[in-house]
């Protein structure tokens, strides 16, 4: 069925149930970025596959709103059907509300599916359309109506992952959310976010692509546990589970039981969804931000150790690959072929999962494409002479990896040296940043982005994101945001995991980006804080401008780059070794 036929059925239920706007979101109950085949309902109505932006479809509009890094993958994917991109420039302001109440009429009704966006979202959403007098239904699934061949929901088994890799085994867990709720003087607290769950009880699984955590939700009251789960899942850890004093019930149940609840209850408006939210009795809802999400982010000595170890892999790995790339690129190796190469030399690596997202391998143009995934048919051929901008990772069961590299072949020109070289400074600025605690990621966003600034150039996305420990690349709370969004806002507190990536891009030219992992630890000045940088492989020095750079970013440069020779060379044989040693030489 073509888009645009899709478009024609949605439009049928549209008028069949007197709705006037249906508005398609991006995400699942859980809130999650990325979703199992079964929510994928923006991308099967728009033919759009970036992991954010939001659908809207009129009796006669079709509208897609997303954000810079998707501007040309949109353009690109809307172009075979009738759908319109409207281009999100303010981050902060989500569009598509704002064309409502400019286009729809008074009385008119606008439907969302309440089990795909958050309770905040709909409040929001709900009290800006009533200042126009539009009405919004949230009961209705309109999407699944349509799509006939809807794929099941997943169905992977979990497992336990060992005390060796976490650090803390999940009754001490429990044991510290329990005593939250009693501060906040609740009796449960609903736990929807998928990592969070996974984080707590300490079990993985497939159901996501990249991140290794099961459907589910979990309850934690006061005395007792409830994991809303279909049991395939738990056949192996119902023994595990039952230790924890936890009842299994079926996924689908939950909003029976939150229906006859009568105790007060814990819910993150921003993580809990509509529909599960509004089967409570509202006089029982505490809104209180996720214990979990802000306990997992701060991680322990042996989370931190293994995100070390997985990182000496990774590094391994990648110096396989790049080593393979230089020797084979006279045979014609696409982008595709290469990202395809990541994953089979990370997958050599002990205790290896799979990847934490797609390989962004853009070659010339193509970098310049913030969140590029090439395609098996259209990829590029990376031949000799142009650039190369390398975005993956990959998870083990250690750690959970995410690194950037731009390589240039040939000869580079003095605006892609400029661009590059400016790149890095930012990069290295806020790796060797010191800073007192309380400080939020808005605050040193700056540092990475104050070299373009002075130049006129910029980029458009965050400059870093809190990764998790084996699960989602992406983690709140914190990161480095230079708008007004809830990671900017968030304290880069001790033990923190997060990318430093800064990056720019010339549209039909070329991309850069840098981006290694840091972990943030204390500094010698008492109530101050300073990044570890954990990511270990090579930063390319031929497209570097040293003129440019101060003697604190050479040396901090050097620095780095004896520690990636000290760290990866003792796990390379002889080869790789002379291979790798000139990458390592100071500037």
């Amino acid at each position: 069925m073509s888009i645009n036929a899709r478009i024609t059925g949605v439009r049928a239920l549209l008028k069949k149930h007197h709705i006037d706007a249906l508005i398609v979101s991006s995400s699942d109950p859980h809130q999650s970025e990325y979703i199992s085949g079964h929510w994928k309902g923006r991308e099967w109505i728009t033919g759009f596959d970036g992991s954010a932006g939001t659908a809207l479809v009129t009796h006669n509009h079709a509208g897609l709103w997303t954000d810079s890094r998707y501007f040309l993958q949109a353009e690109q994917q809307l172009s075979i059907s009738t759908f319109n991109l409207h281009k999100i420039v303010d981050r902060t302001s989500p569009g598509y509300i704002e064309w409502l109440c400019s286009n729809l009429n008074d009385g008119d009704t606008v439907a969302i599916n309440g089990l795909t966006c958050s309770k905040a979202q709909e409040i929001s959403l709900r009290s800006q359309l009533n200042k126009h007098n539009i009405k919004l239904v949230t009961h209705l699934d309109l999407i699944a109506e349509a799509w006939t061949n809807q794929p099941p929901l997943p169905n992977s088994k979990a497992f336990k992952l060992d005390d060796i890799f976490t650090g803390k085994a999940a009754k001490t867990k429990i044991t510290e959310i329990r005593k939250h709720i009693f501060v906040k003087k609740a009796k449960y607290i609903l736990l929807a976010a998928l990592d969070e769950i996974a984080w707590t009880l300490n079990i993985r699984s497939k159901d996501i692509e990249y991140n290794p955590v099961a459907m589910c939700f979990l309850l934690i009251g006061s005395e007792k546990n409830y994991l809303y789960i279909d049991e395939i899942k738990i056949i192996q850890l119902k023994d595990y589970l039952r230790e924890l004093d936890i009842t299994i019930r079926p996924y689908e149940s939950l909003d029976e039981d939150l229906k006859n609840l009568k105790e007060p209850i814990l819910l993150d408006h921003t993580i809990c969804n509509a529909y599960h939210h509004d089967c409570i009795d509202s006089t029982l809802v505490i809104n209180s931000p996720s214990i979990p999400n802000i306990l997992k982010a701060e991680k322990n000595d042996v989370e931190l150790e293994n995100f070390k170890k997985s990182m000496i892999k990774d590094g391994v790995a990648l110096s396989m690959a790049f080593n393979w790339l230089e020797n084979n690129m006279h045979n014609g190796i696409s982008e595709f072929d290469f990202g395809e190469k990541l994953t089979h030399f990370r997958a050599q690596q002990e205790n290896y999962f799979g990847k934490s997202f797609s390989p962004i391998v853009g070659f010339n143009s193509n970098g310049a494409i913030i969140h590029y995934r090439a395609k098996k048919d259209t990829a590029k051929i990376i031949n000799g002479n142009g650039w190369l901008l390398c975005d993956s990772g990959a998870q083990f069961y250690e750690g959970t990896t995410d690194i950037t590299r731009t390589f240039s072949f040939g000869e580079p020109n003095e605006e892609q040296k400029k661009a590059y070289t400016l790149v890095l400074m930012g990069h290295i600025d806020l790796a060797m940043a010191q800073f007192p605690k309380g400080t939020k990621g808005v605050q040193l966003d700056l540092l990475a982005r104050q070299h373009l600034w002075q130049e006129g150039m910029n980029y458009a996305h965050g400059t870093g994101h809190g990764v998790g420990h084996f699960l989602n690349v992406h983690e709140g709370p914190q990161g480095f945001d230079s708008g007004n969004s809830a990671r900017g806002k968030a304290e880069i507190k001790l033990g923190m995991v997060t990318s430093n990536e800064p990056g720019y891009y010339k549209k039909d030219g070329f991309g850069v980006r840098i981006e290694n992992l840091v972990v943030t630890v204390n500094a010698d000045t008492p109530n101050y804080l300073k990044f570890e940088t954990i990511t270990l492989y090579p930063i390319d020095k031929k497209p570097i401008d040293k003129k440019l750079m101060n003697n604190a970013q050479i040396e901090w440069l050097n620095h780095y780059h004896r520690l990636v020779w000290e760290k990866l060379s003792p796990h390379l044989d002889e080869e790789l070794q002379n291979w790798l040693k000139p990458q390592c030489s100071p500037i």
